[in-house]
């Protein structure tokens, strides 16, 4: 099974796209993004912030988003807040 960071990182070579063309176009920070491609979580991030990061990069490459959050916090939140629904702001 591939991991998050493969998957994204897959998606954005075989569309012949640079980390800082996609940094650009979607106003996240190379590092950030290469953090997700790399399966790297800093510890003092938000993670709520980091998922609709990673919710705006799986829209950009036209990838399954739900599948992929959901795969996201299998892996990196307790279950007392995996099933917290986090709502797209207004």
């Amino acid at each position: 099974m591939q991991s998050i960071g493969q998957i994204l990182k897959k998606n954005r070579t075989s569309r012949k796209l640079e980390i800082s063309d996609v940094s650009k176009e979607l106003k996240i920070s190379e590092e950030i993004l290469m953090n997700l491609e790399n399966d790297f979580i800093p510890s003092n991030i938000d993670i709520v912030f980091l998922i609709g990061h990673l919710r705006s990069y799986c829209n950009f490459l036209n990838i399954e988003k739900n599948q992929i959050v959901n795969q996201f916090k299998d892996i990196y939140l307790t279950d007392e807040i995996k099933n917290i629904e986090i709502k797209r702001p207004l």
